[in-house]
């Protein structure tokens, strides 16, 4: 059965409002966390290998991106040491797989 009625516009509003003033909840990880997540990830293959399997590199760089932005300085730095670790794994992997980065375009 589907509901077809409006949405309450009081909860509308109050949603709206949480948006504008930063107090919506959120299911993002901050950069500090994504970047806790890869540096894990570097000391395990396993979690290495899900990491990279996930398309997770994207974000990672974003989360360094982020960090930088924020004057992490430091933070940033662990995130770039973990994604050119992750991404040197990545390579490795890819030509095991002979899968090389030319072909693939």
């Amino acid at each position: 059965m589907s509901d077809d009625s409006p949405p309450n516009p009081d909860a509308v509003r109050d949603a709206l409002r949480a948006l504008a003033t930063g107090t919506a909840p959120t299911t993002t990880q901050t950069f500090n966390e994504r970047i806790a997540d890869a540096t894990a990830a570097t000391e395990c293959a396993v979690e290495a290998a899900t990491f990279l399997r996930a398309n997770r590199l994207s974000e990672l760089a974003r989360a360094v991106a982020d960090a930088e932005s924020a004057g992490e300085t430091t933070t940033a730095e662990r995130g770039r040491r973990a994604l050119e670790t992750l991404r040197r794994l990545d390579s490795a992997a890819a030509d095991l797989r002979g899968d090389h980065t030319e072909e693939r375009w």
